[in-house]
């Protein structure tokens, strides 16, 4: 049977590649309007837009409202390799960003289960804005937004590029109603306009109008430079400089926000009220708190002598851990749309500065629910023991435990000026966690295993084995693709291509008959619709030549350390043999990173 497999994949090339109803592709010169704009696209289907600029005429509204389901998403992604732009040229006045959607570049009214992959989304007003499909009518504000007929869910925005929008870049947040998981991973944005907001979930305006987003995950993505110096922060009342990469909104709740890279955002790049609503969701079954973990922020302001800035506000119902922060203050909580508490602020490594009197961590109001501070790296200067201040600090309900106060920077950590925060040899934060709290995995992912260092790293004499935080990281993805006769999705990614690391996958081997689980890595490039005969089910996704893996459903791949590869894409397919034939499953795009 191993045979078979191998004949038949290597002599794949030779075979027509017929084309499928489910699989459309797409130039700037096809109608691609006609096919991604509206509700239309039956689920499973995928649109493969190719390089070129895709510009919407300033009269259509470009609505992607498509149904698919959990099985069967409905996607629409860039052809690997090459990157398509969306955009308008449009975008409103100054006043009309909320009430005219036809300005925006990408509304997603009524999406559920559908996914944007891989597209550069520039201009236009709103970079992409994500809501229920209503009967409001559009050219006139209203409040509440209208009826809702099908509310917006399971929309995932992956690997997307979207800059210079002159509104908010990616939003879901519509009050009134309620966005369950909503994905945004591995993107990434700069440049939005007016109040410079990276992405924003959730609406609060203190009545039942507000808008929640739940079971959501905000994952490693690249937000930077929010601020877009000729857009409309320059109203007549401004400059005003806001510039949040990420904004969770109260009421909002059990959301991920976890290895996001940002700096360069003027307001605090994590700003999150609470979990607890007007609505009451606390008492729903899927309720948690949010949680904000092994992100890292610095340098919140590029204007000259601006020392003030944020790195992370958060109010009340969140988990804090495994974060590095360097800013002028880089964190702070206070009652802010709810009362302030029922926080977790763990193993964090939070960098203030020394050049104004700002409290590293401040606790600014008294907390109506516990607050536990443990095991972080703190720096205010050489000169300041205190680093944990605010009203809040003294309260009967803080519990401050295990955290250190550094003094001199350069025996603690590396070299923090220059973004590097791993400990060094001999450093005050080496044995002094409260192991009651410790992380179970630090920064880099690292399993802790009783790691008594204090702040996001565990220690390791031999350096910091992963990622050294840097602007322009190359964020490594593994992106999942199925082809156009709905291979099976039982190849799954549990890591990521990071250069120099191993990647992880498993195959789903519990078939019967099924006799082990092989990786056929395409040197040649993906592709799509290749069909090898009877005794292979399913669609092949990858082109020769290939280098293929055995096992047995675990599979662990060592990429390659050359710095030359780093952004190089890779597709790898898996396949089930077994006694009565081979099975085909989906295939996953590899890119290489270094984060």
């Amino acid at each position: 049977m191993r045979t078979l497999l191998l004949a038949a994949l290597t002599g794949a090339a030779a075979l027509a590649a017929p084309a499928y109803a489910d699989v459309i592709q797409l130039t700037p010169a096809d109608d691609w309007l006609a096919v991604i704009n509206g509700e239309h696209l039956p689920p499973g289907t995928t649109v493969v837009l190719h390089g070129g600029t895709y510009l919407t005429p300033d009269d259509v509204l470009l609505n992607i409202g498509h149904v698919g389901t959990a099985e069967a998403p409905v996607t629409i992604m860039a052809a690997p390799g090459e990157t398509p732009v969306i955009t308008r040229n449009t975008f409103g006045s100054f006043d009309d960003y909320f009430t005219n959607l036809e300005h925006n570049v990408i509304n997603m009214r009524g999406a559920q289960h559908v996914v944007l992959q891989g597209l550069e989304v520039t201009g236009g007003n709103w970079g992409i804005r994500i809501g229920a499909k209503t009967d409001w009518a559009f050219s006139t504000f209203e409040l509440p937004m209208g009826d809702i007929l099908r509310p917006a869910h399971h929309v995932t925005i992956r690997g997307c590029h979207i800059h210079h929008t002159h509104n908010t870049a990616l939003s879901a947040n519509f009050r009134g109603e309620v966005y369950d998981s909503i994905d945004i991973i591995e993107n990434e944005i700069h440049h939005a306009g007016r109040w410079g907001e990276s992405i924003y979930l959730g609406n609060y305006d203190g009545s039942v109008t507000q808008g929640i987003v739940k079971n959501s995950r905000v994952v490693r993505n690249y937000l930077h430079d929010n601020v877009w110096e000729n857009s409309w922060y320059q109203d007549p009342a401004g400059p005003y400089y806001h510039g949040t990469a990420i904004q969770l909104k109260d009421g909002c709740y059990n959301n991920l926000i976890a290895q996001n890279v940002m700096h360069y955002t003027f307001y605090p790049a994590v700003l999150v009220s609470g979990a607890k609503s007007v609505f009451g969701d606390e008492t729903a079954p899927d309720w948690g708190r949010n949680v904000i973990e092994r992100n890292v922020v610095w340098q919140i302001s590029k204007v000259p002598g601006d020392l003030t800035g944020q790195g992370m506000q958060v109010a009340a119902d969140a988990i804090v851990r495994g974060n590095i922060v360097y800013a002028p203050q880089p964190f702070y909580t206070s009652d802010h749309q709810t009362l302030c508490g029922d926080l977790e602020i763990v193993g964090n490594t939070f960098i203030g500065s020394t050049d104004l009197l700002i409290d590293t961590l401040q606790i600014a109001s008294v907390p109506s629910f516990p607050i536990l501070v443990a095991n972080n790296a703190l720096y205010r200067g050489p000169n300041y023991p205190v680093a944990i201040t605010g009203p809040g600090s003294v309260s009967s309900l803080v519990t401050i435990t295990g955290n250190v106060t550094i003094l001199d920077l350069a025996a603690a950590l590396a070299d923090a000026p220059a973004l590097d925060f791993f400990p060094v040899a001999g450093s005050p934060l080496i044995g002094a966690a409260n192991l009651l709290h410790a992380l179970d995995v630090d920064f880099n992912g690292t399993v802790m295993g009783g790691d008594a260092t204090v702040g996001a790293y565990a220690y390791d004499a031999a350096g910091n084995p992963g990622w050294k935080v840097a602007e322009g990281p190359t964020i490594a993805t593994a992106v999942v693709r199925a082809g156009g006769l709905g291979n099976p999705t039982g190849f799954q990614s549990s890591s990521d291509p990071v250069l120099g690391h191993r990647w992880n996958a498993a195959v789903d081997v519990s078939s019967p008959g099924a006799l082990g689980s092989v990786l056929a890595l395409g040197l040649g490039g993906p592709t799509w619709g290749i069909v090898l005969g009877p005794d292979v089910i399913g669609e092949l996704l990858v082109l020769p030549p290939l280098v293929f893996d055995f096992a047995q459903g675990s599979h662990s791949i060592d990429m390659p350390v050359d710095p030359l590869l780093l952004g190089a894409q890779i597709s790898v397919q898996a396949a089930v043999p077994a006694l009565t034939g081979t099975r085909l499953n989906n295939a996953i795009d590899l890119h290489l990173g270094d984060y």
